[in-house]
């Protein structure tokens, strides 16, 4: 979850991550592979849908995001040399036992029950309050436009709404009496 929070991946990018892609020297993430669950064409299996591993489906997914040196620190602890970052019995994890586990820890934190991609929200949303250009984050959220980005992923809190309505004081001169 800090992963997501802190660099705008989504959940799908997150299962596909392995430590291959990730340069912890340089502080890098790169994302070159998205898992999503599919339609099973093997009609000798009894599942509905499966996993699929593949290329994400823009180019400007495809992507190389720098890290927080925190979040460095972070996945130096739970270094591998290679594989997926999060795993079961080695394989990939499924992005719905991550959705199950979000879901738990909203619960027993006594918070609404959210979707994942809140933490996409939420990165963006605090990206922009921090200062980030816009451009910039549209790339490492790994939209075609600026547009997409804006108008899907930036909120703006009351506080912000704010701050930012206050710069006009500055502009307004008392009539003299």
């Amino acid at each position: 979850m800090i992963l997501c929070l802190y660099t705008g991946i989504r959940i799908g990018e997150l299962c596909a991550l392995r430590w291959e892609n990730i340069d912890l020297k340089n502080g890098t993430i790169s994302i070159l592979h998205t898992a999503e669950r599919v339609l099973n064409d093997n009609e000798k299996s009894k599942a509905k849908t499966k996993i699929a591993i593949d290329d994400p489906k823009s180019d400007t997914s495809i992507r190389i995001i720098p890290m927080p040196k925190f979040l460095v620190g972070v996945l130096e602890q739970y270094r591998l040399d290679k594989g997926y970052i999060l795993r079961d019995n080695g394989a990939y994890t499924d992005s719905r036992n991550i959705t199950r586990r979000f879901k738990k820890l909203l619960q027993e934190a006594d918070l609404p029950d959210y979707k994942y991609h809140i933490l996409r929200h939420s990165f963006a949303t605090r990206a922009l309050e921090l200062g980030m250009d816009i451009k910039t984050l549209s790339e490492i959220l790994g939209h075609a436009s600026v547009t997409i980005m804006l108008n899907l992923y930036a909120h703006s809190l009351p506080e912000h709404k704010k701050k930012q309505m206050d710069k006009f004081n500055s502009l307004y001169q008392s009539p003299s009496k």
